[in-house]
């Protein structure tokens, strides 16, 4: 009886050699001749074994462009309001108004888009490997029609007012407007105008690519972006109406009535190389389970 039990056991580590000794064989040769000269049973097993991605639940693109827009427009509304109604209390007002307003947007929508608002962060994002490519236009164009539409309810408010006559309004648009040269308040020119823009976006677009890391706590993510956000605005303010953001500018540069396009395209080249830039350095340097493979939209292991 020992015996035969000592029997069975050896020819079963036998049969479990061979089997291993065959998987290991399989697992050089491609699939397709694999399978034909495998047993149907350990392909089957393969199949059973293999890693099953699964692509996360994400909103229809359409859902994300209309969340895209109407966040870009509150912001820039709420932002551009508190700069015309209340900058004068206190220069605390605009950020404060700024980063609040961001605040609520990135819990309100945050999880049906990124709650980007920004094409500089879209541009970064994409860079950095946590962005599809195909979605980076329409968010960038979702992102400059609501800043355009938040800055004409500004615009249409201030006409309301009895108060104003047009020359008022154009003038109130023109002070809150991103601006270089004569234009400005220092004075500076379209260069350093756009080096203070690009830096001071850089570092806006690397704290929200540093926040939303899947190494960072995700619950000080709204917190740390929109106080980045607020402080970056404090410091730019006084050398060019602090932008941060081309779909701001534009939106004020297209109601201030001088349609200069020598005052608009600075902004936009500042944001793009500061988007660029800071998404090349995460991409190379950043953690490697941050970048999302845009085919099933699971992030490197």
């Amino acid at each position: 009886m020992f015996l035969h039990r000592r029997q069975v056991h050896s020819d079963t580590m036998q049969e479990f050699t061979k089997l291993l000794t065959l998987l290991k064989k399989a697992l050089r040769m491609p699939r397709k001749k694999r399978a034909s000269q495998l047993p149907s049973t350990v392909t089957a097993m393969e199949d059973d074994l293999a890693p099953i991605e699964v692509e996360p639940a994400r909103a229809h693109l359409v859902a994300r462009l209309i969340a895209e827009f109407l966040g870009t427009a509150i912001l820039v509304f709420g932002g551009l309001s508190a700069a015309v109604y209340g900058g004068a209390l206190t220069p605390l007002m605009v950020p404060l108004a700024f980063a609040l307003t961001l605040l609520v947007l990135i819990a309100a929508i945050g999880h049906i888009s990124g709650a980007h608002l920004n094409p500089a962060v879209t541009i970064g994002m994409w860079i950095a490997g946590r962005f599809p490519a195909r979605d980076v236009t329409s968010y960038v164009l979702a992102q400059t029609i609501g800043a355009a539409v938040g800055t004409s309810g500004l615009f249409v408010t201030l006409h309301a007012s009895p108060t104003l006559e047009r020359a008022d309004v154009e003038e109130i648009m023109s002070g809150i407007s991103i601006l270089h040269g004569d234009a400005s308040a220092l004075g500076l020119g379209a260069l350093p105008g756009g080096i203070v823009e690009f830096v001071l976006t850089s570092l806006l677009v690397a704290a929200v690519l540093s926040a939303t890391s899947v190494r960072a706590p995700g619950t000080l993510a709204p917190v740390t972006i929109s106080a980045a956000l607020g402080v970056l605005i404090f410091v730019g303010l006084p050398a060019t109406n602090a932008s941060l953001n081309p779909a701001r500018a534009t939106g004020t540069w297209l109601l201030n009535g001088q349609f200069d396009a020598a005052q608009l395209w600075p902004w936009w080249l500042a944001a793009i190389l500061a988007g660029a830039f800071v998404g090349l350095m995460y991409r190379a340097f950043g953690p490697e389970e941050d970048v999302v493979h845009e085919g099933t939209g699971a992030h490197t292991p």
